[in-house]
């Protein structure tokens, strides 16, 4: 099967640009699909609220404006300024010690001392005093960890009573101004509302209860890999796959490009401020260049979801097979055009890193199944890509590496799904 799809999608030349394929001819059936699957749920279950959260669900809102429009829908669409951390960090003072300490000392591609340092907002100064009463240089903070030292680091930080009280005191000032923008944009309210995102592990959901402090009831997703509450599993929705099923799809996907086919023109929310009688975002500071680019992408798409309801368009469109040729078996034009993209799959959302970063045949090769599990027993470092698929596809050798990658993510997958089922997700 491999082969032959292989075979197929690497001699494959698009007829039009890699850009029109993507946002004019296939991308806004796929997201014309799913808006409008999560629209029709909406209304069975009565919810008179939906929000959009910031920024991947961007595009999805300004699709539904006009699925709603064109079909003379009454429900509410709102966008919800917020990411991981503009959430994480003002709840890191209401749960478990253990759990904040995880937020903080999660893992991502490529991860540092100075990243995990910069979640904390700490001022600078007082970073730099910890760091010195803990003996580690300017040096070490830059180099590159991997998961054993990730988990040192955590431990001698908990153990640091400065750190802990400038972290949890960071994290109730930005309750406070987060809170208040919730109840300005009607979260606090009795009104039956839910959220949509791209997906993948549902913790944006879960931080959003916690500081309501009352259950998101609804939050609608396009791909689900994991939950972070098991045991409200069925307040998860999700169209492409879900934690507990759907492996294949999982395989002939990447979330990072995804995310970055669905970019925002604007930058990320890193927390909220006061300003006269309202709450508003506070945006990371960024180069904004590429939000031209970003922007004729979106209005691309939107033309071609609007031409939808003229009978333009086909709608029979297979997901798999658009992910499987943007995603999995790029060809060159398709590479190029997503090389320089700038991403990150960090908490702070930062897009520092790009999607190719030019991994060697043996680095690839590190990213396999029984090079991983050796690694992890030695806690060798292993240098991560946010697309290993089109690393590999700028090797000579890659009819043979994209096989093993596919075989290492088909038992990655599996096992995943087992172990989901075993605890109970009942996630659709």
């Amino acid at each position: 099967m491999i082969n032959k799809l292989r075979n197929y999608i690497y001699k494959n030349n698009f007829s039009s640009s890699v850009q029109d394929y993507i946002y004019r001819d296939y991308f806004p059936i796929l997201l014309y699909k799913f808006v409008n699957w999560l629209i029709d749920d909406a209304i069975k279950k009565n919810i008179e609220t939906l929000y959009f959260l910031s920024r991947d669900a961007y595009i999805f809102m300004e699709v539904a404006k006009i699925i709603c429009e064109k079909c003379n829908i009454k429900i509410e669409l709102k966008y919800l300024y917020c990411s991981r951390i503009s959430l994480r960090t003002p709840i890191l003072w209401m749960i478990d010690e253990d759990e904040a300490m995880d937020y903080i000392f999660s893992v991502s591609t490529n991860i540092t001392l100075n990243k995990i340092l910069n979640r904390t907002f700490i001022l600078n100064d007082d970073i730099c005093k910890i760091c010195n009463e803990l003996k580690i240089n300017e040096e070490n903070r830059d180099r590159l960890l991997s998961k054993k030292q990730v988990s040192y680091y955590k431990k001698i930080f908990s153990k640091n009573n400065n750190f802990k009280e400038k972290l949890f005191n960071q994290s109730k000032q930005k309750y406070n101004n987060c809170a208040k923008y919730f109840l300005q944009e009607g979260l606090f309210s009795n009104k039956k509302f839910a959220i949509v995102d791209s997906g993948w592990t549902g913790s944006m959901q879960k931080n959003i209860s916690t500081i309501l402090k009352k259950d998101v009831n609804v939050g609608y997703y396009y791909g689900l890999y994991d939950l972070p509450d098991y045991h409200k599993s069925n307040n998860y929705f999700s169209y492409y796959f879900s934690p507990n099923n759907n492996i294949l799809r999982k395989v002939f996907f990447n979330n990072n490009i995804f995310e970055y086919m669905c970019s925002a023109p604007h930058p990320m929310t890193i927390g909220y401020q006061k300003l006269d009688d309202n709450y508003i975002p506070i945006f990371e500071q960024v180069n904004s260049e590429n939000y031209k680019k970003i922007n004729e992408n979106i209005c691309k798409l939107l033309n071609s979801v609007d031409s939808l309801f003229n009978n333009e368009i086909n709608v029979n469109c297979r997901e798999i097979e658009f992910f499987k040729k943007i995603m999995i078996f790029p060809d060159t034009k398709t590479i190029n055009y997503f090389e320089n993209g700038m991403f990150s799959d960090d908490m702070n959302e930062s897009r520092d890193s790009k999607l190719i970063c030019n991994l060697t045949n043996k680095e690839i090769r590190k990213n396999f199944i029984l090079n991983k599990i050796f690694r992890k027993i030695k806690d060798d470092f292993i240098k991560e890509s946010l697309w290993v698929e089109g690393e590999i596809g700028l090797q000579r050798n890659k009819n043979i590496l994209i096989k093993r990658y596919i075989f290492y993510k088909i038992v990655k997958y599996t096992k995943q799904v087992i172990i989901n089922i075993m605890k109970g997700i009942k996630c659709r």
